[in-house]
């Protein structure tokens, strides 16, 4: 049994990737759905080295 994770903190890698993902995510709500449904996820600012 795995113990129990407490805390995340993402790698550089991670880091480096988070802009592939907010680029999808503009994708989506570009060409995946009605306007009218307004925007699908709200990314906020990270502040690093906080969950």
């Amino acid at each position: 049994m795995k113990p129990r994770r407490y805390e995340y903190h993402l790698t550089a890698k991670g880091e480096a990737f988070a802009s592939v993902l907010l680029a999808l995510r503009a994708w989506g709500d570009t060409w995946c759905k009605e306007p009218a449904e307004g925007i699908a996820v709200q990314a906020g600012p990270r502040v690093r080295g906080t969950c």
